[in-house]
């Protein structure tokens, strides 16, 4: 691709391939973008703060190790929150943009798991530069590929207690057993397991650690806290427990986390 993403922010750095262009964008807090869509399929990775966005009837909200899909064409808006927001945009040529869309086309986010991994890879590479990185991070698109096709669950809808089992799962802040989770939700627990399984592709334990490496990320990128004080903060057991959490879920500790998050591209190249 020649030249930079088309993408709303102001662009921090940027690598244009001939296939694939990727610039690290940020975004002024409390922005507002109308509805526009992008001539290409891009793929995106919130690093700090957030934002909420809208497709037609539909929207969700974006937080660090987010990961936004979207097609080429499709109109949406953008509200950015009060933090701001930082994100790795990565926008692909039509040779490319089958890797990240699906038919009917549509537009998707996912919270953390192993699309944000490979991006986050991918921003690794993107920050060291040169050809041989370059070659890394269409390789890491490929990956990417594959890691959306296993997160896909749009053809599954959700049962009412599969809904109800979420939202306990995004507000918990302390010890979860599956038995009570049941018991909320008003069903046996072995049918809640595997409802759950089925629509997410993950067990209700790894989805709650999903949720907490989320939630310690956008601590870490939006305080100073101390990475002890935000494992306890986001329902960890201690210290170390996150660190082995934000190894499985994230690919590096929370204190290497912090470093590459806290120290943006200052100009464009």
């Amino acid at each position: 691709m020649n030249g930079a993403p088309a993408a709303l922010g102001v662009q921090r750095a940027v690598v244009a391939g001939e296939s694939f262009s990727v610039a690290e964008l940020e975004h002024r807090a409390n922005a507002h973008y109308a509805a526009h869509a992008h001539e290409h399929a891009y793929v995106s990775l919130a690093l700090t703060g957030g934002f909420d966005e809208q497709v037609g009837a539909r929207g969700d909200r974006v937080t660090s190790m987010s990961v936004v899909v979207m097609p080429a064409g499709v109109a949406h808006e953008d509200r950015i929150g009060a933090h701001g927001n930082r994100s790795l945009f990565v926008s692909l040529a039509p040779a490319l943009r089958e890797l990240v869309e699906r038919e009917p086309r549509s537009w998707s986010i996912v919270h953390g798991g192993a699309p944000a991994r490979v991006l986050l890879r991918l921003y690794r590479a993107f920050r060291i530069g040169g050809d041989d990185e370059h070659a890394t991070m269409q390789e890491l698109l490929i990956e990417l590929h594959d890691a959306l096709a296993r997160e896909d669950r749009g053809d599954v809808v959700p049962a009412r207690c599969v809904r109800r089992a979420l939202a306990l799962l995004e507000s918990a802040r302390g010890p979860l057993r599956l038995a009570n989770v049941a018991r909320e939700c008003g069903v046996d627990p072995a049918y809640l397991a595997r409802a759950f399984r089925r629509y997410r592709g993950t067990t209700m334990g790894e989805h709650l650690r999903r949720v907490r490496a989320r939630r310690a990320a956008a601590l870490l990128t939006s305080t100073n806290v101390p990475i002890a004080d935000a494992a306890l903060a986001c329902g960890f057991a201690d210290q170390s427990h996150l660190t082995r959490v934000f190894r499985v879920e994230l690919g590096l500790s929370p204190a290497a986390f912090r470093r590459l998050m806290s120290n943006p591209f200052k100009t464009s190249r």
